[in-house]
């Protein structure tokens, strides 16, 4: 991928355009899919503590897969398993908007996303809308602590093939506790809890 940032001298606050494009190729064992797409957008420093991030844009898909189909073998009573291509593409849109703060001691940052991925343990790409929190308090030099929250809506969808459609809902939470003996030792622990509904 590409991207370009350039800072807009216009506004009284720090304010960049940014502009950000790229191509990606999932190749699976029974399916190749072409990904595009390209981003406009702008972040913002809203003040000293607080920045906005904003873009969208299209994005194109370019698929073929494998379609294993039982056809008769002519002249005898048995069949045969003949695998044919197939294609398929799609036009739609991505982006992210995101609203980060960093104070002294407490920082944050909540993000709404929409992209294309590749899906854990299938052979297809997925379309992922993501929601994620992630939040950090340093309450001494030595200790601090961190939370991570996400929740994934992926889906895919497949006309005539036999790829099965994908639609799931993920939802991460992941508190960590951290404490400083000093610059090069630390001891932490977190606990992840992950609830899935396919």
């Amino acid at each position: 991928g590409l991207g370009y940032t350039h800072l807009m001298s216009v506004f009284y606050h720090p304010t960049y355009f940014r502009l950000n494009g790229g191509y990606f190729n999932y190749d699976y064992d029974t399916a190749v899919t072409d990904y595009y797409y390209l981003t406009v957008g702008t972040s913002a420093e809203l003040n000293e503590k607080y920045t906005l991030i904003a873009e969208a844009g299209p994005r194109y898909t370019d698929s073929e897969y494998d379609v294993a189909r039982l056809e008769p073998i002519p002249g005898t009573p048995f069949i045969q398993v003949v695998v044919d291509k197939e294609t398929s593409s799609s036009w739609g849109g991505n982006g992210l908007l995101s609203l980060a703060y960093g104070g002294e001691k407490t920082d944050w940052e909540l993000a709404l996303s929409r992209d294309v991925t590749a899906s854990s343990g299938q052979t297809q790409t997925t379309e992922q809308t993501e929601l994620k929190l992630d939040w950090n308090r340093r309450w001494t030099w030595e200790l601090s602590t961190q939370l991570v929250m996400r929740y994934f809506h992926k889906e895919s969808k497949r006309d005539n093939s036999d790829l099965g459609d994908i639609e799931e809902d993920t939802v991460v939470f992941q508190p960590r506790l951290r404490y400083r003996f000093n610059n090069d030792w630390f001891v932490q622990g977190l606990y992840r809890y992950t609830w899935r509904d396919e």
